[in-house]
């Protein structure tokens, strides 16, 4: 099993933890636990996009080059809520993929919720909210892996790597 799908059954587990009064430590570890996920599919998936497999290490070498919040930008744009960036636009056919933009918002709304549970200590979490949120990540994976290979998925996992290089 790769590690985005270990790290999204572990938030499961840990939102399940302590039956009668779920811990805030628990649940704010799911949250965080969810949104890495979420972040290592898509540096998964663009890295085996951008490099080839061989030689051993360039994939590995390459996946380290991704940054939180470059990724954050380009999702923003794919979900709709910022400005495509121009020298994105011209690569894109429309519409653009349901899936894609969900995967898109869903990445940007668990950067905001893990920002919140890692550093917000005046933020409190319910097992349903984090439930709900654990359910609503794995529905949108699953989703995104049945999308295949489209073009635009193809521009929107090398731009979260290279959109800062791109000029319009």
């Amino acid at each position: 099993m790769s590690l985005d799908a270990d790290l999204l059954k572990l938030a499961r587990r840990l939102v399940r933890l302590d039956k009668n009064k779920p811990k805030q430590s628990s649940l704010r570890r799911a949250v965080s636990t969810a949104y890495y996920s979420v972040f290592h599919l898509l540096v998964r998936e663009a890295s085996r996009q951008i490099a080839p497999p061989a030689p051993a290490g360039l994939r590995d070498q390459v996946a380290r080059a991704f940054d939180h919040s470059a990724m954050r930008q380009v999702c923003a744009a794919f979900s709709g809520s910022t400005p495509m960036p121009k020298a994105i636009q011209g690569l894109l056919a429309v519409p653009m993929e349901p899936e894609l933009r969900a995967l898109a918002k869903l990445f940007v709304d668990l950067q905001t919720q893990r920002h919140d549970a890692d550093y917000n200590m005046t933020a409190k979490f319910t097992r349903l909210q984090v439930l709900a949120l654990v359910r609503g990540t794995r529905r949108t994976v699953r989703n995104w892996k049945k999308m295949g290979n489209s073009p635009n998925r193809k521009v929107f996992v090398a731009a979260l790597l290279l959109n800062r290089l791109w000029r319009a």
